[in-house]
């Protein structure tokens, strides 16, 4: 009888409302305030809820990766209580509802929600070689109606997938992830669905007919300061941009000391004076800043690095006041990193 009664029970709550069935999503904009240019927000892996929250208040995704307890870097990865911690920012003027989903599968997956909207979020996605799928996030604007089409390439070696990268690119595709991992090369494309090819190419054939290739890799300063018209792409490869000239120079500057001393920032901004700009379009702990030839425009850099959030909500709404905005975010051992920019006014040192 009491098994019986049980079941009924769990039954009957499959069919009430979510407040009702003990379901309702925890608040997490509680306290918070929604008239602020930005949000910063800690969340799980799989965070879609707490994004929707923020999203149906008027915010979409601007940066976002993982904070965790122990050390991160270029010679030692020790991570444990690891979160998201991700900016979220106003993205029109008036009040409209951004949309977000936990992307968690391959291609056929992503492209079945790409049909309905949404749109990878290309730094904050990954590919998980362990189970050949995509693991990240997706985000539809209520304020666009563009659809997208993906395409997911895999190859042992990079150079053979630089090949298909190339040949897809001949046909309206553009990269958005480029990852190799001990299993092999994985690069993640997306186009307009609208942008179909008069005469459709089979990737040989518009591999062949490529007079000169879109994407190219480095793996030196001698080579990237040997590739003219190339500047770095979204997805790390150099990609041959139009109207840019002979090229792009890139300074990379170390974030050894952020959270410990204003040397990073005083680096980047040093760089900025010469025309550099911060290079957001990274994964990892980077922080690169590129000149393109041609480019007059100078910019002013702050660095806010903090493990508390309370500390890094003020920090920024003070900021956001001076005319800053966020570009970018890197991990380090005591927190998040944030990488504001603001244009530098006239005789501003």
């Amino acid at each position: 009888m009491r098994n019986r009664f049980t079941a009924l029970l769990s039954l009957a709550l499959l069919f009430l409302p979510p407040a009702l069935a003990g379901k309702e999503p925890k608040n997490a904009l509680k306290g918070l305030d929604l008239t602020q240019r930005y949000l910063v927000l800690d969340t799980a892996r799989k965070g879609a809820e707490t994004l929707n929250q923020a999203g149906a208040a008027g915010y979409r995704f601007v940066v976002g990766n993982e904070v965790c307890e122990g050390s991160i870097g270029a010679d030692t990865e020790y991570r444990i209580n690891c979160e998201r911690r991700i900016v979220m920012g106003k993205g029109a003027p008036e009040r409209v509802a951004y949309q977000f989903i936990d992307l968690n599968g391959p291609q056929e997956r992503l492209n079945e929600a790409a049909s309905q909207g949404f749109r990878l979020v290309p730094y904050y996605s990954e590919c998980d070689e362990q189970e050949d799928r995509l693991v990240g996030l997706m985000e539809k604007s209520p304020i666009s109606d563009s659809r997208y089409q993906y395409l997911v390439l895999r190859a042992e070696k990079a150079s053979a997938l630089l090949g298909d990268v190339n040949a897809a690119a001949q046909k309206g595709y553009g990269a958005v992830l480029f990852s190799c991992q001990r299993r092999g090369c994985t690069a993640v494309l997306e186009k307009a669905a609208a942008a179909e090819a008069e005469v459709p190419l089979s990737l040989e054939d518009a591999s062949r007919q490529a007079p000169t290739a879109r994407y190219l890799m480095v793996f030196s300063e001698k080579e990237l300061a040997s590739a003219s018209g190339y500047c770095r792409g979204a997805a790390g490869l150099l990609e041959k941009l139009p109207g840019v000239g002979q090229g792009c120079e890139y300074v990379t500057i170390s974030p050894r000391w952020i959270g410990m001393s204003k040397t990073p920032e005083k680096k980047m901004n040093e760089a900025a004076a010469k025309g550099f700009r911060y290079w957001p379009r990274t994964t990892g702990f980077t922080l690169a800043m590129e000149r393109r030839s041609g480019s007059t425009a100078l910019y002013q850099y702050r660095i806010l690095a903090t493990f508390r959030l309370s500390t890094m909500r003020k920090e920024l709404a003070e900021a956001v006041q001076q005319g800053y905005e966020v570009v970018g975010a890197l991990p380090f051992p005591e927190g998040q990193a944030l990488i504001l920019e603001r244009p530098r006014g006239p005789g501003e040192p």
